[in-house]
């Protein structure tokens, strides 16, 4: 199965032209007679070396181990999560900030609060100017999230006794939230993380039986 990594680089989809090319860039030594298979091979454990060692640009780097479940800090069972100050203004004026598209037939305004900018067009708040998702759409999940959840689940695979379960996935999130490192607001709900396990899974399996077919 291909290891999932920031690039979005499927190696059994290169030539072997590229996938020689891939490994050179990386300095992977090689045999210029090994057959396709074994570069793939090759340049998979590499990319598996890099998830490990990724640095996610957000502000904040990730220490060799992180996703190991032993490092991970939790909160007790039952503790309510507080809802920030900047998520506050934003549910008081029913700011969408997903969408943060600029109407100009209004003013431009730049606000800032507490270090996060954002462009709001006179009269934003103005209930006529909002734009609403349908009932029953689903908030995107940023790259950035997807690489964490993607590390939290292949530390699983790597050792069993790392495996997360959906809920661990998302109390991670939200102590890297409180701790500063992403933005509370960008952390999905528990629901949203399971979808995305599921999505992740048959995603990858269909890679599999591709992989296969070749």
């Amino acid at each position: 199965m291909p290891v999932p990594n920031p690039s979005r680089l499927i190696p059994s989809r290169l030539t072997r032209e590229n996938l020689v090319k891939e490994l050179e860039k990386r300095k992977i030594q090689f045999d210029n007679h090994e057959s396709k298979e074994r570069l793939i091979n090759r340049l998979e454990n590499q990319l598996a070396e890099d998830v490990k060692k990724a640095r996610i640009r957000i502000k904040f780097p990730l220490n060799l181990g992180w996703a190991l479940k032993v490092n991970q800090k939790f909160k007790k069972k039952g503790a309510r999560k507080r809802i920030s100050p900047e998520i506050r203004i934003l549910l008081e004026g029913y700011f969408l900030a997903a969408y943060n598209k600029i109407n100009n037939s209004f003013k431009k305004k730049d606000h800032t609060f507490e270090g996060i900018k954002f462009s709001l067009n006179l009269g934003w708040a103005l209930k006529v100017n909002q734009k609403f998702r349908k009932k029953g759409a689903r908030k995107r999940i940023s790259p950035e999230i997807r690489i964490l959840l993607e590390g939290y689940f292949l530390a699983g695979n790597i050792n069993k006794s790392d495996r997360y379960i959906v809920q661990d996935m998302h109390n991670e999130l939200v102590q890297l939230a409180q701790e500063g490192k992403i933005k509370l607001e960008e952390v999905p709900k528990v629901s949203s993380i399971q979808n995305w396990i599921g999505h992740y899974t048959r995603e990858h399996k269909q890679e599999a039986v591709a992989k296969k077919a070749i």
